[in-house]
Order: C-alpha cells, then structure tokens, then sequence
C-alpha cells in the first residue's frame, strides 16, 4: 500500500512538472514584469515579444523618475532576443518628470492610460505602425504641445487626449475611421482640426469645452460629415445637423438642426449667429455657456 501512494505522488509530481513546462513554453506564464535596462516588460516567449509596462506591486503608477525616455526596438533576456511591440496600460501612469519619449516603429499598440497624468510631457511621435491608441492614453497631459499620428492609426479612443490644454493643433490622419467621445474633451489650446474623408464615427462631446477652436473642416469626400459652405463647423450629411461647431461658425441655411451642445463653451459667439442658432435649435443645451 505504501509503494502504491508513493508511485502515485510520484506520477502526480510529473503531471504537475509536464503541466508547468507546457505553459511555460506556451508563454502564458509570464505575469510578473522583468527589469532589461532601467525599463520593465512584460515578456511572451511563444511569439518572443515584449511589451513596455512598469515595476509590479505599484497599481497604475509607475515608478519611473527618468525625464527622457528611449524606448529599444528590442531587448535581450536570458539570451533570448525580444522585439518590444506595446507600450502597456498605465505604463507611464502619473509620471510626471517625464518631458521626452522616444518610441520604436516596432510598437503596434498604445495601451488605455499609458501616459496618464504626464503633466510635464511636452511632445509626442507616434510611430508608423501604431494602429490603436488606447482610451485615456494622454489623459491630462497638459503640457503636451504635438503630437504627431500616424496613417496606420485607424482609431482614437475614448478621452484619449482630454484635457490636453497645450495642444493647438491636430493632423488627424486618412485611415482614421473614428473618433471616441470626449476625444480631445477640455483641450482649452487647441485652436484648429481637420477631419479627414476616412472618419465615420465621431462621439459625443469629442470636442466639448474646446473654447479655443476657431476653425473646423471636414475634408471633401467625407460620405458621413461635411463642412458645406467653408462654415467653420461639422455637419451630419444624411440629417443636416450640425453637431461640432466654433466660434466663427457660419450656418448655412440647408441646416435644419443643432446637435446637443454643439456650442457648449464656444466664448465669443456673435449675436448674428447665437440669432441663427436659436432659429433652428430645439435644445437648449446646445446653447450652453455660448457666450
């Protein structure tokens, strides 16, 4: 009876040590970050990739000090060589000494919150071959002054740049399909944007608290949204509604409604057009702190 048990724990501890390899070799094993350099990572040894995250054990911040960070196409542990493709949720969360970034072409994905709360980074490459930015990746990055996106960007997340209040212009590239609500919500700076002929999809208050916008243009070919007439403002074809405007807003007379707090926040409104609005509005929110 004794030899049985003992031949029994035997073949259990080899099940247990099969299983551990398996999952090993799978890459499934890796939930713990690795420090490479002065950088942390999370490491898949199935496809040997690495994605940029930060020290475990602190939440979303992240307990990097550095002021200018260079980011390697590839990394090496333990003689394996990983390509770094992802900059992680909350990677740089709070991290406010940073001013400088430099991320490799390698990196297809921006995670939600990656550069959270980074109130001292002042600018910002997106590589070509980013296809997805997270939602809140530059969240309250208030001394971001541009960023550059690139053509493989195909979506801009929820509040990805909220309160960005440096920002004072956009390019928002051709490929972009949507724009997530409250996008660039509260960006005081920002004072121009072009929507490119791609963009299909606009959220609610993309461009709410935006006080300091004063052109706004839809790219001719756009099969969803115009800017009929060069009038400052982005228009929903099919309904004729005017949903994102600014404060040198001219509204054609094709326009039979205005979207809910299309204006909100616009300061300095002409009475000629606050006229206009109040002609073919039927919400009064979208007169919100107009003037």
């Amino acid at each position: 009876m004794k030899n049985i048990i003992i031949c029994a724990l035997a073949a259990r501890k080899r099940i247990i040590t099969m299983v551990l390899a398996l999952v090993v070799s799978a890459g499934m094993l890796v939930n713990a970050s690795v420090k490479i350099g002065d950088l942390y990572y999370n490491l898949d040894a199935t496809n040997q990739t690495a994605e940029l995250t930060h020290e475990d054990g602190y939440g979303s911040y992240c307990t990097y000090s550095m002021d200018t960070i260079i980011v390697p196409p590839t990394v090496l542990y333990e003689k394996v060589t990983y390509t770094v493709t992802a900059i992680a949720a909350d990677a740089f969360s709070h991290n406010s000494p940073l001013r400088y970034i430099v991320i490799p072409n390698t990196v297809t994905s921006i995670g939600s919150r990656a550069f959270y709360y980074c109130a001292g980074l002042t600018s910002v490459t997106i590589p070509e071959g980013v296809t997805s930015i997270g939602e809140s990746a530059f969240y309250h990055c208030t001394s971001l002054t541009s960023v550059t996106i690139p053509n493989s960007v195909t979506s801009i997340g929820d509040q990805v740049f909220y309160r960005c209040t440096g920002l004072t212009s956009i390019s928002i590239p051709d490929g972009v399909t949507s724009i997530g609500k409250q996008a660039f919500y509260y960006c005081t700076g920002l004072t121009s944007v072009t929507i490119p002929k791609s963009v299909t999809s606009i959220g609610n208050q993309a461009f709410y608290y935006c006080t300091g916008l004063a052109s706004v243009v839809v790219t001719d070919g756009n099969t969803k949204y115009d800017s009929r007439n060069k009038c400052n403002a982005i228009i929903e074809t099919a309904s004729n509604m005017l949903i994102v405007g600014c404060k040198n807003t001219i509204i054609p007379n094709s326009v039979t409604s205005i979207g809910d707090q299309a204006f909100c926040y616009c300061m300095g409104l002409p009475l000629l057009l606050f006229r206009r609005v109040l002609q073919v509005s039927e919400s009064l929110h979208s007169l919100t702190a107009m003037l």
